[in-house]
């Protein structure tokens, strides 16, 4: 059984990882700067401080779950 949470423990700390690495890519990006998000199976043009914004969101909520 702990097995099962070790690895769920590992996989949330490298999408953790993964975020917090694609925020400082995004913030490295000069402003004006558009850049593709995946929306399902399609990607789209999208200003990265909006990008970015998500990305931060996503990286504070799995923080958050990551913490317990």
């Amino acid at each position: 059984m702990m097995a099962g949470s070790t690895q769920q423990q590992k996989e949330l700390t490298a999408k953790v990882q993964e975020l917090q690495v694609a925020c400082a890519e995004l913030s490295s990006l000069p402003s004006g700067r558009t850049a593709y998000q995946k929306r399902g199976a399609i990607f789209f043009l999208t200003d990265t401080s909006t990008l970015k914004e998500k990305k931060q969101e996503e990286l504070t909520r799995l923080s958050a779950t990551h913490a317990k």
